[in-house]
């Protein structure tokens, strides 16, 4: 790129040049980015840059995802801080399995891959830790085994007498 834009009006016509600048300028990419740390308070922040909006700050909704899992994954997020299991005030280690739980959830996406999750916690002391890949797969196995989502058994003998027919005059 640096070359075509140092000697690119040199070695092309200038029909060619501005036909490739043209094209150049069609070319989006389409990256975001999750943005996460402390300030110099040790209060954390949220930014998701995509490079052509300005940053979005989540600050007040405390978790946020990206990519094509974001929704299943912030369904599983939302979910559990609904139902209290997940808040600002639990351990580093609930907030890396509900973390890993919206991980697995966004995987019902077919460009989510379940082979190489890494998940790293940074405290606002700084402190790195992280999860191994053999441990994600034994919080998969538990949360498969334990904590998925399951349908109880005899659903539709349960329901049937729920559902009601509508009456028309």
């Amino acid at each position: 790129m640096q070359s075509f834009l140092d000697q690119g009006k040199q070695k092309c016509t200038p029909s060619a040049y501005l036909t490739l600048c043209n094209r150049i300028d069609q070319v989006s990419l389409s990256l975001k980015f999750l943005i996460c740390g402390f300030d110099e308070k040790g209060i954390g922040h949220i930014y998701c840059v995509d490079g052509e909006s300005a940053p979005a700050n989540y600050d007040s909704v405390g978790m946020w995802a990206i990519g094509t899992g974001a929704h299943a994954a912030l369904s599983s997020l939302a979910f559990h801080a609904d139902k209290a299991d997940l808040s600002v005030y639990k351990s580093r280690e609930e907030a890396a399995y509900f973390a890993l739980v919206a991980k697995f959830m966004a995987e019902s996406s077919d460009q989510v891959g379940k082979i190489g999750t890494f998940i790293s916690v940074i405290e606002a002391t700084q402190k790195l830790n992280y999860v191994s890949f053999t441990d994600i797969e034994k919080v998969r196995a538990l949360w498969e085994s334990d904590g998925a989502p399951r349908v109880p058994a005899g659903i539709a003998d349960f329901m049937k007498p729920l559902i009601h027919p509508l009456e028309q005059d």
